[in-house]
């Protein structure tokens, strides 16, 4: 199993039908127990999923955001933020932090496949489901229109839209308790002065056999 070591620059990549749609070079913080803790920086450049012609995933119905294959544009990614995925888990979250003071603004939790390693970094589906979670523990639903509609489109299963609805929900009992991993217990790690990692040449290349 390719282990990363602090310090090293990897690809967080979200697939869709095997293809690489949503990139971001991340910096490892931690790689243990816990699963992988990676810096996404403020300034990162990153490929973000778009439809033909560029248009916004989010600029059209949620029919027609799942009806063509997703292709690939140019972003640079804004906000700090501190990912937790821990290992085997259909879940990440994310916290963010506010620019002008570094205070925790939300977490962010992205339902989603557990990550595959390779050499160059890690490889998952996302499952559009999502929560925002506040810093006094409020939880907000996010994107259940966008999981309906994977569905409706063949994207993902029924079944499939069952188990992570189960799993949001086990999250978001968590999250309104203040449980792990909604706590600051990780948020010691957030660092200072970190360069930006580039995008590398091969961000596109197919998924590599995972070690």
């Amino acid at each position: 199993m390719t282990q990363f070591a602090p310090g090293t620059p990897i690809l967080h990549r979200f697939l869709q039908h095997g293809v690489a749609v949503d990139v971001r070079p991340v910096t490892v913080l931690a790689d243990d127990e816990r699963g992988l803790v990676l810096w996404l920086a403020d300034g990162t450049p990153t490929i973000m999923a778009v439809l033909p012609g560029g248009i916004d995933l989010r600029a059209v119905s949620k029919p027609e955001m799942f009806g063509e294959r997703w292709q690939t544009a140019p972003r640079t990614w804004r906000n700090d933020v501190l990912m937790l995925l821990p290992p085997d888990a259909e879940y990440a979250v994310w916290s963010f932090f506010d620019p002008a003071d570094g205070a925790l603004a939300f977490w962010y939790a992205n339902l989603q496949s557990p990550f595959e390693r390779w050499d160059g970094g890690i490889d998952m589906v996302d499952h559009q489901l999502d929560l925002v979670v506040s810093p006094r523990h409020e939880v907000e639903w996010k994107d259940e229109d966008e999981l309906a509609a994977a569905v409706a489109a063949g994207w993902l299963s029924a079944g499939e839209s069952e188990r992570i609805y189960a799993e949001a929900k086990r999250l978001a009992i968590a999250a309104e308790a203040g449980n792990p991993p909604f706590s600051h217990a990780l948020h010691s790690l957030r660092p200072a002065g970190l360069p930006i990692p580039a995008l590398p040449p091969g961000w596109s290349r197919p998924q590599p056999t995972v070690r």
